[in-house]
């Protein structure tokens, strides 16, 4: 049904749905993350075309975030170097590795995959997310990077691997300045404060930068939609350009409309992702240009997963759904699909594996994984995550 990427007694997993993991460079090779879980190491692989291990590198514990998204491995422009997360949530690290010499320049910092062109790496802090409550359910200010409340010393920086520069270029305060909705925000702020006491106002925070396939703009998400406090769900969209010189609000996706997953569309004039227009209508997949306009509705496909486009098909579409569960087998079934858009229906439907029969905890772990589909950007492979029993893979189908 698929080829097979992985390592007998390791869980194995891809970057993100927004990261192609084969070189740039015609190799053919494949970058992904493995981790013993016996012995909660966690490592950089990397395979030939035929699913030959070819390197290993970066041996680190393993944390929570690895069981979405690995080690944010990513490959540089000229497939001559890998970029991948090391450190710990409270003190990340960014590492830029030389595959021919085994060299490595460490920085502090965070990332969310690399750029598709080069350094630098624009990212906020991840940790704050998980402070925040995702991936555990549970509000942990206390572990946060940074104080929520602290918004000149948060929210997007830059990281040149190549000087070994940081910058934190646009602060939270600085995105409320510009924001649309400022006089909204600043009154719901106040509100929260009379809640939590004065020291405490709304979780704000600048998260998941990403990049269009020309590595000149990314879209980021504003707001605190993965908190657990019980705030009012806040989730807006932005871009940039490279140098943060442009930065332009597009879209609300998490007041009375509710929108999730949004990535861009390779034409790089749009984004795509879930929509409703309330909070009391089915999600959608939908198309909106990255100055806001023209929202459009692409396919009545409700998971709420993770949509891309084809790079050299417009016309095809792939997403995924985590809710299929049939518990007769020994894992419960996902689905990964492709849409023709001309039609609007599905053209292939695979059903994997996406959780075991372990008993669930809430939270990021090695018993559930999202597929997390991604195009290649040659187009001609998709590239998907697979949970078969204890251990999880990555799949590969021609397109």
């Amino acid at each position: 049904m698929y080829k097979k990427y992985g390592v007998e007694g390791i869980w194995m997993i891809h970057s993100y749905f927004t990261v192609d993991p084969v070189a740039p460079d015609g190799s053919k090779r494949v970058v992904l993350s493995g981790a013993d879980l016996d012995n909660n190491i966690a490592r950089v692989y990397i395979f030939s075309e035929d699913g030959e291990v070819i390197e290993t590198f970066g041996d680190q514990p393993v944390s929570a975030d690895f069981y979405h998204t690995g080690l944010w491995q990513s490959w540089s422009c000229d497939g001559k170097r890998v970029f991948y997360k090391s450190g710990t949530e409270d003190n990340p690290l960014i590492v830029m590795r030389y595959l021919d010499s085994g060299k490595e320049v460490v920085i502090d910092g965070d990332m969310e995959g690399a750029p598709p062109t080069d350094t630098p790496i624009v990212s906020g802090l991840l940790g704050m997310l998980y402070a925040a409550g995702y991936g555990t359910g549970v509000y942990n200010p206390h572990i946060a990077n940074v104080p929520f409340q602290a918004r000149d010393k948060h929210g997007l920086f830059v990281y040149d691997m190549n000087t070994g520069k940081t910058e934190l270029k646009l602060t939270i305060n600085d995105i409320l300045s510009i924001h649309p909705d400022r006089d909204k925000l600043i009154k719901l702020d106040k509100e929260m404060r009379s809640r939590f006491g004065d020291d405490e106002g709304l979780t704000l925070m600048s998260y998941c930068v990403r990049w269009d396939r020309s590595g000149e703009n990314f879209m980021f998400h504003f707001g605190n939609h993965c908190q657990k406090r019980g705030e009012p769900r806040l989730c807006y969209l932005f871009s940039a350009d490279k140098n943060l010189n442009n930065v332009n609000y597009i879209i609300d996706v998490g007041g009375e409309s509710v929108g999730t997953h949004f990535n861009w569309h390779p034409d790089g004039k749009r984004l795509v992702g879930y929509y409703k227009p309330t909070k009391n209508d089915k999600f959608y997949i939908a198309s909106v240009n990255s100055d806001g306009t023209n929202l459009t509705k692409l396919v009545d496909h409700s998971s709420g997963g993770h949509p891309s486009i084809c790079p050299t098909n417009y016309n095809l579409l792939a997403t995924d759904d985590t809710r299929y569960i049939n518990n007769g087998f020994e894992t419960s079934l996902g689905q990964v699909l492709l849409y023709d858009l001309t039609t609007g229906k599905p053209v292939r439907t695979l059903e994997i594996p996406q959780k075991n029969i372990i008993p669930q905890r809430s939270g990021r772990n090695p018993h559930r994984i999202c597929h997390h589909p991604v195009f290649t950007n040659d187009g001609n492979k998709l590239f998907f995550n697979v949970l078969p029993g204890k251990n999880a893979h990555v799949g590969m189908i021609e397109i």
